[in-house]
């Protein structure tokens, strides 16, 4: 599986560090918004200001969801 890393990885990884001591990106990144959102106890509003947060700045963000080893 392949997950962007502005959409997906980011922004659940900063929401979450803070959150929870630990936690498994595995069982993390394929959830969809929503139950991510629930079984975490986060507002939707919450994970949608943190994906707007930083946008692509470089060519290599937005490639690194799609090209291993960047």
């Amino acid at each position: 599986m392949k997950f962007n890393y502005n959409g997906v990885i980011r922004p659940r990884c900063e929401l979450l560090k803070d959150k929870v001591k630990f936690f498994e990106l595995s069982d993390v990144l394929p959830m969809s918004d929503e139950t991510f959102c629930f079984t975490y106890g986060i507002s939707i509003d919450e994970l949608e200001r943190k994906k707007a947060e930083r946008k692509v700045r470089e060519e290599k963000d937005t490639l690194w969801a799609y090209v291993p080893g960047l």
